[in-house]
């Protein structure tokens, strides 16, 4: 059976008009919408012991056998409470309410599953009158409005101004000072060479080579290679110009030595890394991942993983859905609230990946005295595989199956003792056999009773 989320939001109230609000950063917006759930949970309790509902209007009464009958699984109950609150604030209806406070909207929500009960007094039926109490009433949302208008005056006061930028002119910088222009330096003066009354003209001449022409005067002849004898015509040592001598004995470098380095050390190996740390394990899906799989969050996506083995592992068909397209045709408007759907005709459970139930592990949980079996992470798989169960047990009967889906098709006191499984086994026989079946497979133990209302509805063995 689908079931319809019963938290509310509340939004639209923060003073956005001013411009400190934008100034005052996320912190204080958070702290606003504190201050908000703790105002609305507080309404919430007045409207209930005024017996009102979320429209302000008076909450149809109790009936003359409830009144007579009346208890209260937190408490004494009072046969003079209002509706819904049996033993006044001790009630569920008012324990169990919750908010959580965002950056820009205050959300809240009934815990252990009692929202679910809410949602089916809201709904009503042939048995069971309306009774709509989940959201604010006008009237104590205006109240609110008003207190946070004087809580953010207050705090606004207390906001912190950012301090002034002192933009300071740089100091002027003092005009450096000019340098002297250097002075060239005096070039010396080179004594111009003495004229020579006679410019010589000096010919070189090869290696056996003889001098053309005649012995002009002042011409010096000059051999380029050491000649034997005594010199010839034209050749002479004044001015101290004679033969050339030639190349002497040439001595060997010596060979230099290449310089010699001290004996390196070997160097000692690195230490091992250490290994690195092995990946935390993932539970692998047991069919082909959907589309957008990797845009689920890792927390639902492990519940869901987990969800989806147990429901292959009892022979059903599984299938993940991660958009809100339809699913069967009877759900086409609600797939970002239910969790998990058998539908007989084609034997499969479908999960739905985009519920906010796959993100529970991270929410904390109540330590209260009321704990049910839909607690667990993985509830959804079992209650649903409950259902499956509970199919093949009455031999595919469809009439049958429809008939136990009504709430009106079972006692009061039967009703009472499917609330001991859980709050949402007291909702009709279907969803009573689905919530013992899977407390039952999840190690929970009932008494006689309620096994044999169990049994009396077809319930099949664990």
């Amino acid at each position: 059976m689908a079931y319809e989320s019963t938290a509310f939001r509340v939004k639209g109230i923060e003073p956005s008009g001013d411009p400190a609000w934008a100034l005052a950063g996320r912190d204080v917006h958070r702290e606003f919408w504190r201050e908000v759930v703790r105002l609305v949970l507080a309404e919430n309790e007045f409207e209930r012991a005024r017996g009102r509902d979320r429209f302000g209007r008076k909450l149809v009464p109790i009936s003359r056998y409830t009144r007579a009958h009346r208890r209260s699984e937190m408490g004494t109950a009072d046969p003079n409470a209002p509706p819904l609150t049996p033993a006044d604030d001790s009630s569920r209806t008012v324990a169990y309410f919750d908010g959580r406070a965002h950056g820009d909207h205050a959300e809240f929500f009934w815990r252990q599953g009692w929202g679910r009960i809410l949602g089916y007094h809201r709904a009503g039926n042939a048995r069971l009158p309306v009774r709509d109490v989940i959201g604010i009433a006008p009237q104590p949302l205006r109240r609110v409005t008003v207190k946070m208008r004087a809580w953010w005056e207050t705090r606004k006061a207390r906001l912190r101004p950012p301090a002034p930028v002192v933009v300071e002119p740089p100091e002027p910088r003092p005009k450096p000072k000019p340098r002297p222009e250097p002075k060239p330096k005096p070039r010396p003066r080179v004594a111009a060479a003495a004229p020579t009354p006679r410019q010589l003209r000096v010919e070189v001449l090869k290696s056996g080579e003889r001098p053309r022409g005649r012995r002009a005067p002042g011409k010096i002849l000059v051999y380029d290679a050491p000649r034997s004898g005594p010199p010839t015509i034209g050749e002479s040592t004044t001015a101290g110009i004679g033969p050339r001598p030639g190349p002497g004995p040439t001595k060997p470098k010596p060979t230099p030595k290449a310089p010699t380095r001290p004996p390196v050390a070997p160097a000692k190996p690195a230490p091992a890394a250490p290994p690195a740390p092995a990946p935390p394990p993932q539970v692998a899906l047991p069919i082909k991942p959907p589309p957008h799989w990797n845009k689920i969050d890792p927390v639902a996506r492990e519940n869901i993983s987990s969800a989806a083995r147990i429901v292959h592992g009892e022979g059903a068909k599984v299938r993940i859905l991660t958009t809100r397209g339809a699913v069967i045709g009877r759900y086409p408007d609600d797939n970002d609230r239910w969790t998990a759907v058998y539908d007989p005709d084609t034997d499969t459970v479908f999960l739905n990946a985009t519920a906010e139930r796959w993100l529970e592990a991270r929410e904390p949980k109540l330590d209260g005295v009321f704990t049910a079996v839909e607690d667990s992470a993985h509830h959804p798989a079992w209650h649903e595989l409950g259902h499956r169960q509970h199919w093949f047990a009455i031999d595919r009967d469809k009439a049958r199956f429809r008939a136990m889906a009504e709430s009106g098709s079972w006692s009061a006191g039967d009703i009472w003792a499917a609330a001991r499984v859980s709050g949402y086994a007291a909702t009709s026989p279907r969803e009573f056999v689905a919530e013992t079946w899977a407390g039952m497979k999840q190690g929970k133990r009932y008494d006689g009773e309620i096994m044999a209302l169990y049994q009396r509805f077809g319930g099949p063995p664990p």
